[in-house]
């Protein structure tokens, strides 16, 4: 696929390209999905190939980027397209990671794909200065930071596949490029975690972390703690990042370096995984807060738990909290042109965040990079599958460390959350992406659809049934 220049990709009245070929894959796959016919483990190579087709489709020449189609999002069309590659090589790392084979066959011909290769490519052209490829140099509360987080978890994932066969003048680039997370600012919240991680990898792989950095940033982080698993996340609060960003992050931590603070971390995780299993139907989520287009990664406490811990949940009950997630987004439009869409359902703008670019929702995957560590033929993808708290029974559970009662409704299929410190007052709809905004976005040439706090945060129910309609 020809990417579109600078200019083209800067314009805001531009969107890029759509690809047939995927257009043809969208139209199919819903139904192939669903096919409960097949085994769990094919249905899942089948979302495995449409992924890689999409990255195959929009990535650059030299692979250090992949600029998908969608709304643009404040952070500029070059940080789009390193979303593109750092929120989606992670699945292909999480493959060889697994012990499968590097040699796959090309989703879009009957050629075939080196996905070490694939990978390396893309970190090499990323990581030289002296390229036009270059990622950029991390600044100060820089979203190269976010970004730094997956490219650390890639060379993690693939040290014995890529990384043990990089020469050293290759291996002192990467490190390079991913040392400054040690000094810089970074936001006081969830973004802690990226630096613990890159610093820990960094001395893992021998490339000299920072480790009293990582400490201090660690306990910065811990004093937001508050219980059964989850941690306030400045400056919005408790929400899902608890799922998609920090249970995640604390479990590649502890596997990283076990002895930063074991106890504790498993301890949350274990907690967190309890608390995410009880928010999860089969008709959908009690979404709120902010971000709500990773939501198909919300089932990563529980596959975090289960892989550390398998004794102590069910893998066959792990998958259920995976399929009946990634089943109705699937279903409802969560992903379109090899992508996750940039809503709930189908693309939102009242939903998207304005820091949201077209790969940001690629932060979904998590959940199935945790899940393609798991080889072919582990329990994971083979014991029986077990129900979810919700389809076994009602259930009223109460958390007031985090001001929060969820309930489950067995016959209705519906889990909701109550937050208590928020006011009785009728829910309205979140605010359109009015006329007034999209001038407003064509004058400056920036996203200016709503916030929607008060939808996302301010309501006192959030149910699975009624997703902030």
């Amino acid at each position: 696929m020809v990417i579109p220049s600078q200019k083209q990709v800067e314009g805001w009245t531009e969107r890029l390209p759509t690809s047939p070929l995927l257009e043809r894959l969208d139209a199919g796959l819903p139904q192939l999905f669903a096919d409960t016919d097949r085994p769990p483990l094919d249905r899942y190579k089948l979302l495995f190939d449409y992924l890689l087709a999409g990255f195959l489709e929009f990535r650059t020449a030299a692979g250090e980027r992949a600029y998908y189609p969608g709304f643009k999002g404040m952070r500029g069309h070059r940080i789009e397209g390193l979303e593109g590659f750092a929120r989606t090589a992670p699945l292909f790392a999480s493959w060889l990671a697994s012990g499968r084979g590097e040699q796959v066959a090309d989703p879009r011909n009957s050629g075939s794909i080196d996905l070490a290769e694939l990978i390396r490519d893309g970190l090499l052209a990323g990581t030289d200065p002296a390229a036009d490829t270059y990622w950029g140099a991390i600044g100060d509360v820089d979203q190269r930071c976010v970004e730094a987080a997956d490219v650390a978890l890639i060379l993690w994932l693939t040290r014995a596949s890529i990384w043990a066969r990089l020469a050293p003048l290759e291996r002192e680039r990467i490190a390079d490029w991913l040392r400054p997370v040690a000094q810089r600012e970074v936001s006081p919240n969830n973004w802690l975690l990226f630096r613990v991680l890159v610093l820990e990898v960094l001395e893992a792989l021998g490339m000299g972390g920072d480790r009293a950095a990582s400490q201090a940033a660690w306990t910065d982080f811990k004093q937001h703690y508050r219980g059964s698993g989850w941690f306030y996340d400045p400056p919005m609060g408790i929400d899902f990042y608890n799922c998609w960003a920090i249970s995640y992050a604390l479990g590649w931590i502890d596997q990283v370096n076990p002895a930063l603070d074991r106890e504790f971390i498993r301890a949350a995780l274990r907690s967190s995984a309890e608390l995410t299993l009880h928010l999860i139907t089969a008709e959908g989520l009690p979404i709120m807060g902010r971000s709500i287009c990773y939501r198909m990664a919300v089932p990563c406490p529980v596959l975090i738990q289960s892989r550390l811990d398998p004794g102590s949940l069910d893998p066959g009950l792990a998958r259920r909290a995976l399929d009946a997630v990634w089943r109705y987004f699937v279903r409802h439009d969560g992903l379109a042109q090899g992508c996750a869409t940039q809503g709930y359902h189908h693309p939102d703008k009242r939903l998207l965040d304005r820091y949201s670019g077209p790969a940001s929702c690629q932060w979904s995957l998590r959940s199935l990079v945790l899940a393609f560590l798991h080889p072919d033929d582990a329990p994971f993808w083979t014991a029986p599958e077990q129900p979810l708290p919700v389809e076994v029974g009602d259930f009223r559970r109460d958390y007031p460390e985090l001001g929060w009662v969820v309930q489950g409704d067995h016959a209705a299929g519906e889990v909701s959350i109550s937050i208590q410190g928020n006011p009785e007052r009728e829910d309205t709809p979140p605010e359109e992406h009015r006329a007034w905004r999209k001038a407003v976005e064509l004058l400056f040439h920036k996203p200016h659809q709503p916030h929607n706090h008060r939808a996302k945060y301010g309501r006192r129910r959030y149910s699975s049934r009624r997703p902030l309609v």
